[in-house]
């Protein structure tokens, strides 16, 4: 039950939906390197809300719970644990602050996105008893990070993160998986606006809970 509430905690401050509404043409997206490490991470705001992702090429994958932004600047929390990782601070085009990385807190910088081929996406499947949610942020010049977080669903466990392939923003689909004898998932990546893609997973979960 605990893992359960871990992934409901996780997901809860992200809605996604197959096409573009109001909200999503309010929000938007700073994409950024954090010094002094291969990581990159992207912050999604919309409105006074805002959420983000963190990782590298396979080694780390941390999903940034919402938190309400007062006076420019936020609390980034880990959606898995709800420590406090970090904080941001955004004005204008600009989103700075502090984010831990392997114990250490290091200094970001990140720039709002323009136009379709950059940001932050996600992408989710599931593999035999796994539950895989792919995640990738792509900067302005078209440098990426990846990684695929994993759930066990026979017994609602995280596996460890595995890289993920580079993607193509305008390819129709990418492959995530990797686990020698089992075939990959082919799924869309989708562009992540902030808030919900708690209906998604919970569609996807449910079959493990209630099994």
């Amino acid at each position: 039950m605990r893992a359960w509430l871990a992934v409901l905690f996780v997901t809860a401050g992200f809605v996604v939906g197959a096409h573009p509404n109001v909200a999503d043409a309010k929000g938007s997206t700073f994409v950024g390197r954090v010094e002094g490490s291969e990581v990159f991470i992207a912050v999604a705001k919309d409105g006074r809300k805002i959420g983000g992702y963190l990782c590298d090429d396979g080694t780390i994958s941390r999903w940034i719970e919402y938190s309400w932004l007062k006076k420019g600047s936020a609390p980034l929390i880990a959606g898995t644990t709800g420590e406090t990782l970090g904080s941001v601070r955004i004005k204008g085009s600009t989103a700075t602050g502090t984010i831990d990385v392997g114990g250490q807190q290091l200094p970001f910088r990140a720039k709002k996105i323009r136009g379709h081929d950059a940001g932050l996406f996600f992408a989710i499947g599931k593999q035999e008893d796994r539950l895989l949610v792919g995640g990738w942020i792509v900067d302005a010049d078209g440098a990426q990070r990846g990684a695929v977080s994993r759930l066990n669903m026979r017994t609602l466990s995280p596996l460890p993160v595995s890289p993920a392939p580079k993607i193509d923003p305008k390819a129709p689909a990418a492959s995530i998986g990797e686990d020698v004898g089992v075939p990959p998932v082919v799924t869309e990546p989708k562009p992540l606006v902030v808030i919900n893609i708690i209906a998604i997973l919970i569609s996807l979960l449910l079959p493990a809970v209630q099994s």
